[in-house]
């Protein structure tokens, strides 16, 4: 009996959780990102509880269609994450995209100063 549930190599459904441009580029990343940036005057919106409700459909969304929520651990191996990190991931993945369409939202946007 194996318990082992290591997966060696994450299929293009898959969002792959962590940091990195190829993470980036694989094709669920760039899919859940298209979702979120769908809805993103919806969540834009919401309240606290109303981010986390979108935060959960687009996870879940994103289960419908075939993706698992991977990360990367020990020897290399891929696991399903738990679904508070896929929440997570949705989180991020929102923020960015809100920040990308409004700089003004971004942490690391700078106020324009008028020249004296």
């Amino acid at each position: 009996f194996n318990s082992f549930r290591g997966i060696e190599i994450p299929s293009n459904r898959d969002v792959l959780l962590g940091r990195g441009k190829s993470l980036q580029y694989h094709m669920g990343n760039i899919q859940m990102r298209q979702l979120c940036t769908n809805h993103l005057d919806e969540y834009r919106n919401e309240s606290k509880q109303g981010k986390e409700e979108w935060q959960l459909r687009i996870v879940q969304a994103m289960q419908r269609d075939g993706a698992r929520f991977l990360k990367r651990e020990g020897q290399g191996w891929w696991f399903v994450a738990s679904l508070e990190e896929a929440q997570k991931r949705a989180e991020t993945v929102f923020r960015v995209a809100r920040a990308s369409t409004n700089p003004a939202d971004s942490v690391a946007a700078v106020k324009e100063e008028p020249l004296s």
